[in-house]
């Protein structure tokens, strides 16, 4: 491992998240605590296979982003997730603040947001399957939590 002088912090929100399969890449950091994003201006769409954010002028359809914040120690680790989220291709990656819902403190992180024209976001569903995924009854679809100006992308069981 290649450690850094300082601790960074990455907020994630979506197959880096617990439980996906991209959070491997993280198998060295620590998880700090679920959070949300304290600005608002994000908006999250999904293609199918993982979701993404980016930035958004129009007030009326964007909300704060809820995901997972881990604390990076190892410089390779940083490295990887640049290359996962081909950052400054398909993503830049930009600190912003988080709020950690459980421990009510706001932290400076790093968030992968979308920059790329590889998917056009006019054209991108809202709720689409993810073919590769094993169980073809999950939808990876956002939703606003709790009646808030928050939105949530993550898999619900179709019946």
């Amino acid at each position: 491992m290649n450690l850094l002088d300082k601790p960074e912090y990455f907020f994630v929100y979506g197959t880096l998240k617990s439980g996906y399969g991209n959070n491997r890449l993280l198998e060295n950091s620590q998880f700090v605590d679920d959070a949300v994003s304290k600005n608002t201006d994000f908006v999250m769409q999904c293609n199918g296979a993982f979701p993404m954010v980016k930035k958004s002028n129009d007030l009326d359809q964007s909300y704060g982003i809820i995901g997972e914040i881990y604390k990076v120690n190892d410089f390779n680790t940083i490295m990887d997730l640049d290359r996962l989220e081909s950052n400054g291709f398909m993503y830049n990656r930009e600190e912003h603040d988080f709020v950690l819902i459980n421990k009510v403190e706001v932290v400076k992180a790093w968030i992968y947001l979308y920059i790329s024209d590889f998917f056009s976001f006019s054209t991108m569903k809202y709720f689409a399957k993810e073919y590769s995924h094993s169980d073809k009854n999950l939808t990876f679809a956002p939703y606003l939590w709790q009646d808030t100006q928050t939105l949530m992308c993550e898999w619900h069981r179709d019946y």
